[in-house]
């Protein structure tokens, strides 16, 4: 789930090689606009077969970027 300005955006599934470059302080594009990670949440699923975890991404901007 991504969060614009404290502002809850879309859900999007994403595989797990993209998700680990979503670090804080990195800058993003998203809706055709530049956004800075200020925090990245995970909480752990839980369930059979396999837990699903769950992501939060909270964004500030949009950014310039130079």
């Amino acid at each position: 789930m991504y969060y614009y300005n404290a502002l809850e955006g879309e859900e999007e599934l994403h595989d797990e090689d993209y998700l680990t470059r979503l670090k804080k302080g990195n800058v993003i594009e998203r809706r055709g606009e530049n956004w800075r990670i200020i925090d990245v949440v995970t909480t752990t699923g839980i369930g059979t077969p396999k837990p699903v975890d769950s992501i939060r991404i909270f964004l500030a901007g949009p950014v310039s970027v130079q």
